[in-house]
C-alpha cells in the first residue's frame, strides 16, 4: 500500500481504515482547506491542505463505488458500473452512517435473505476494512444444502475455503478482480436483461442458499458473531416487531403504477425493500404484501415514507417514479394512496444543441437526528427512460431535499446539472436552464511527458446545501492529455452550489498512479473559470500543523503541480525516494525517509526557528519530469494557541506557472513567460525579493534570470528557451520576507522544451481568459471547434476526448 494513498485515505464516520507502524499516533495527512487561495477546475478551487477521505469499495456484482467524505462530513457515493453493466440502475439509500449501493440485479437477493445485506453497505465496508485499499479480496461465506462440501464449477478468482457448520457453510475468498465473473456464475440466469427488470431473487448457482460478509480474522470488531457495519448510535435500524401486547396500529400504502396497477408485491416495483421510517425513534418497518396494497403493525408516532417506483409494463421506455409522503402521524389504522399517473415528469433541459445523456440521479434526501436519509436511484448510461415525481407538502421540521443530478454531452461540452427544490417536491418539477444560468469551465488535463500511455478519470460531485450531508456526482473517462468544456449548475434552491472534483490517472483506470483532489468551489456565472490538472512546472510543495502536545506533523509533496494548492497524491511509488530533516536552531530535530511526511516528538513550547531540508528523486515510467528536487524552509514556530489543536505551521510556498502545452512543454527558441505566486502566510511577514535561476543543461551550469514585480506584487520572468526541441528545463527559485522567512527549490527538469511550430498554441490561456469579460452566458464560438487549435500536440486518437466527452 503506497505511503502517500495512506495519508489521502481517512477512515468514514471517524474510523481510520489505515494504519501501520510507521504512522502510529499521527493524524492522517492532509489538512483543513485553505480559503485563501481559490482557483480552477471542475471548479474546485482548494488548497494543498484540503482533506476530504476517498475510497474505493468493489461489490459481489463487480460494480465499484467510490466513497467520498469531506471535512465538514458531507459524504457522496458514485457507482461505476463493470464491465457489461453500464445500463444497469442503482438504488443509493444513506441511513445515518450506513449507505447501501445496490444495483437492480442484486435488490430482489438481499430482500429474499439470498445475499447479505451488509455486502452493499459501502460505509461499512470502508470501516470494516474491506474497501480496495486494503484489501484485495472479498471474504464470503456461502451457505449451502447440507452435505455439499465443495462448490461445484466456481469460477477462478474465488478461492474455496473451509467447510464448517455441518459441512453447510463454506468460506470463499472473492478476488476483487474477478468479482464480475462470480457474479455472473453466482446468479446465472437470473440476470436481467431490459434495463428496468428485475431478478426474482429465488435461486443461486450450485445449490447456494446465502451468501454472506465472512469477517476477517486480523479484523478487530466488538462481539463474536456478526460484524458492525457502521457506527454511531444515530443509524437508523430495522425495529422489532411490537410486542402482542403492545399497542399497534395497522398502516396500508397503496402504491399504483402509472399503468394503475395496484403494487401487491415487493419484487414488482423496488430496487431495494420498502420501508416506513419512525421520525422520533428512528426505527424503520419493512412494508410486507397485503391483498390492498403493501403493510405493516406499528406502534403509534411521527412517521415519513419514500420510494421509487419502476413501471415496465405496456410503458416504453421504463418510467422511475419517485413517490414520497415525508410527514403522516399513526394514531390508529391508516390507510394512504400514492397514485404515479398523478406525478410529473421531471425534466431538466439544457441549451445544449444534441445532448446525449450519461448519468441522472434523483430523488429526495432529508435529515433525521443530524444523519441523512434517502431516497435516490442512479440511471446510467444513454438508456432513455422517463422519471417522474409526485407532489409532496411543505417540510419545515428538518431538512427536505428534493433533487436531481443530471449529466449529458453534446458538441458544445458536457453538461452537470442539479436542479431540485428544498422543502418539498414540487407540482411541476420541470427546469429549463440556459447557458446563461451556468457556470463553465475549460479544462486542460496534461500529461507530465510525451507517448506515456496513461487514461483518467474525473470525478465530480455537488454537495448539497442546507447541511443534508449528501453529495450527487458521476466519473468521466477522460483523455491523458486532453481539453474539455463543462456547463454546470452554480446554485440550487437559491443556495450557492459547491463542486468537489478530483482526477485519477493511470495505465488502469482501476489502478490509478497519481490523483489530484481540489477542494469543493461554487463556479462563478457569467465567467469561464480555468482549470488546470497537472500541470508543470513541477517544483515541491510543504504544509504543516503543531498539535496541541507540542508535536509537528509536516506533509510534504515533492513534485506538486505549478498551482499552488492543488493536492497531489503519488499512490504508486515505486521509483520515489527521498528524506527530509528537520533542524531547530541548527541541531537535528527529526528525520523521515521519506519525502512524503515527517513527524516529530513534541517541541519547545517557546517560539523558535526551525529549518527543514527536502530532497527527492524519481525514476518512473509514468512522468519525464522533476526527475529530482531540493526544497529548503527556514521558518518561526509558534505555540498552537490553546484548543487549537492542528494550528497550520508556517510554510511559504511559490507556485510557477507558464503558457505551457499540454505535455508541460515550452516553445523551442522563443522569450517564455513565467509567473511567480507567492502563497503569503499569517505571520510570516511580507515577501521582500524573489529569485529564479534557470538551466538548460539538467543542473549542470545555472544562469540567473531577472525578475520583474508588477503592480499586483507579484513576479514574472522572461526566460529565452534555446532551440533545443525535447531537452528539459531545471529552475531555482527563492523568496524571503521582512521576517526571514525562507523558501528555496530547485528541481531539475521542473518543465520541457518543444518544437515551436506546435507547442504552445500560442495565447491559448488568453483567448480563454478573455471569456471572463464576455456577456454571462456568451457560447464558445464555436465551442467545439474553439479548441481545435489548442490541442495540436494530441495524438490523433485523442481528438474524440478533445471535442466531446468520450465515454
Amino acid at each position: 500500500m503506497p505511503r502517500a494513498w495512506k495519508s489521502l485515505i481517512v477512515g468514514l464516520v471517524g474510523v481510520a481504515l489505515l494504519s501501520s507502524a510507521q504512522y502510529a499516533g499521527a493524524e492522517p495527512l492532509g489538512l483543513s482547506a485553505d480559503p485563501g487561495h481559490a482557483h480552477g477546475d471542475d471548479g474546485s478551487g482548494g488548497a494543498s491542505q484540503y482533506k476530504p477521505s476517498i475510497s474505493t469499495v468493489t461489490l459481489i456484482t463487480g460494480d465499484r463505488v467510490r466513497v467520498t467524505t469531506q471535512p465538514d462530513g458531507t459524504r457522496s457515493v458514485i457507482p461505476m458500473p463493470g464491465a457489461g453493466r453500464a445500463a444497469n440502475p442503482v438504488s443509493i439509500r444513506y441511513r445515518g452512517d450506513a449507505i447501501d449501493v445496490v444495483p437492480a440485479d442484486a435488490g430482489a437477493f438481499v430482500r429474499a435473505g439470498r445475499l447479505d445485506p451488509r455486502l452493499f453497505d459501502v460505509a461499512g465496508l470502508v470501516a470494516a476494512g474491506y474497501d480496495d485499499a486494503s484489501s484485495p479480496e472479498l471474504p464470503l461465506l456461502a451457505r449451502h444444502t447440507p452435505g455439499r462440501t465443495a462448490l461445484e464449477g466456481v469460477p477462478a478468482g474465488a478461492t474455496v475455503g473451509r467447510t464448517t457448520g455441518g459441512d453447510s457453510s463454506t468460506a470463499l475468498g472473492l478476488g476483487k478482480k474477478d468479482a464480475a465473473s462470480f457474479w455472473k456464475w453466482l446468479v446465472g440466469s437470473q440476470q436481467p436483461k431490459p434495463a428496468g427488470s428485475r431478478s426474482t431473487g429465488d435461486a443461486l448457482a450450485a445449490g447456494i442458499q446465502q451468501v454472506s460478509l465472512r469477517p476477517l480474522a486480523s479484523t478487530h470488531h466488538a462481539g463474536g458473531g456478526a460484524m458492525p457495519m457502521s457506527s454511531g448510535a444515530t443509524s437508523a435500524r430495522k425495529a422489532a416487531p411490537p410486542a402482542a401486547n403492545a399497542t399497534t396500529a395497522n398502516l396500508l400504502i397503496k402504491l399504483i403504477d402509472r399503468n394503475g396497477r395496484l403494487i401487491t408485491k415487493v419484487d414488482e416495483a423496488f430496487f431495494t425493500e420498502p420501508v416506513v421510517l419512525n421520525r422520533d425513534t428512528e426505527d424503520v418497518y419493512p412494508l410486507e404484501p397485503r391483498p390492498a396494497g403493501l403493510g405493516v403493525a406499528l406502534p403509534p408516532g411521527s412517521y415519513s415514507f419514500g420510494e421509487i417506483i419502476v413501471t415496465t409494463q405496456r410503458l416504453q421506455p421504463t418510467s422511475y417514479t419517485l413517490l414520497a409522503r415525508p410527514n403522516f402521524t399513526v394514531s390508529g389504522n391508516l390507510t394512504l394512496t400514492l397514485d404515479a399517473r398523478q406525478a410529473h415528469e421531471i425534466r431538466a433541459t439544457a441549451q445544449a444543441p444534441d445532448p446525449t445523456p450519461i448519468v441522472t440521479t434523483f430523488g429526495v434526501i432529508e435529515l433525521f437526528a443530524g444523519r441523512p436519509w434517502t431516497t435516490l436511484v442512479t440511471l446510467p448510461g444513454a438508456t432513455p427512460f422517463r422519471a417522474f415525481a409526485l407532489q409532496t407538502a411543505a417540510v419545515t421540521d428538518r431538512p427536505y431535499n428534493f433533487a436531481m443530478f443530471q449529466s449529458s454531452n453534446s458538441s458544445w461540452g458536457v453538461y452537470d446539472l442539479l436542479v431540485g427544490e428544498s422543502g418539498a417536491v414540487p407540482a411541476n418539477p420541470t427546469y429549463h436552464l440556459r447557458n446563461a444560468d451556468l457556470g463553465r469551465i475549460s479544462s486542460r488535463y496534461n500529461a507530465a511527458g510525451t507517448g506515456l500511455g496513461l487514461k483518467g478519470t474525473l470525478f465530480r460531485e455537488a454537495q448539497l446545501p442546507g447541511d443534508v450531508q449528501v453529495g450527487l456526482g458521476w466519473f468521466y473517462p477522460t483523455g491523458i492529455p486532453s481539453t474539455r468544456v463543462r456547463f454546470t449548475s452554480s446554485a440550487y434552491g437559491g443556495a450557492p452550489l459547491p463542486w468537489f472534483a478530483s482526477v485519477d490517472v493511470g495505465r488502469d483506470p482501476a489502478v490509478p498512479i497519481y490523483s489530484e483532489v481540489r477542494a469543493p468551489a461554487v463556479i462563478p456565472i457569467g465567467v469561464t473559470t480555468l482549470g488546470l490538472w497537472n500541470p508543470a512546472t513541477f517544483r515541491p510543495e510543504g504544509h504543516g500543523v503543531r498539535r496541541d502536545d507540542l508535536s509537528m506533523n509536516v506533509t510534504l509533496q515533492p513534485f506538486a503541480s505549478g498551482d499552488v494548492g492543488t493536492t497531489f497524491f503519488i499512490l504508486d511509488e515505486a521509483g520515489v525516494t527521498g528524506s527530509a530533516v528537520l533542524e531547530r536552531r541548527g541541531e537535528p530535530a527529526a528525520r523521515a525517509n521519506d519525502p512524503n511526511f515527517l513527524r516529530t516528538e513534541p517541541q519547545p513550547a517557546a517560539t523558535t526557528s526551525y529549518s527543514l531540508d527536502l530532497l527527492a528523486r524519481r525514476n518512473v515510467s509514468w512522468s519525464r519530469y522533476a526527475t529530482s528536487i531540493h526544497a529548503y524552509w527556514k521558518f518561526t514556530c509558534h505555540r498552537p494557541p490553546t484548543g487549537h489543536d492542528g494550528h497550520p505551521m508556517r510554510l511559504l510556498n511559490i507556485g510557477i506557472n507558464g503558457d505551457y502545452d499540454l505535455y508541460g512543454r515550452a516553445p523551442a527558441g522563443r522569450p517564455f513567460r513565467l509567473d511567480l505566486t507567492v502563497a503569503e502566510v499569517e505571520g510570516t511577514g511580507t515577501p521582500q525579493s524573489a529569485t529564479v535561476a534557470v538551466s538548460f543543461d539538467e543542473g549542470k551550469t545555472w544562469r540567473n534570470v531577472p525578475t520583474v514585480r508588477d503592480a499586483t506584487r507579484k513576479w514574472h520572468v522572461i526566460i529565452n528557451h534555446p532551440n533545443t526541441p525535447g531537452k528539459f528545463v531545471a529552475l531555482r527559485a527563492k523568496t524571503q520576507t521582512d521576517h526571514g522567512d525562507v523558501y528555496s527549490m530547485t528541481t531539475i527538469r521542473a518543465y520541457g522544451i518543444g518544437p515551436a511550430a506546435t507547442v504552445g498554441a500560442p495565447g491559448w490561456s488568453h483567448r480563454l481568459r478573455s471569456d471572463r469579460s464576455r456577456a454571462a452566458g456568451a457560447l464558445p464560438s464555436p465551442p467545439a471547434r474553439g479548441f481545435s487549435d489548442v490541442v495540436s500536440p494530441v495524438r490523433e486518437s485523442h481528438r474524440e476526448t478533445v471535442r466531446g466527452d468520450a465515454r
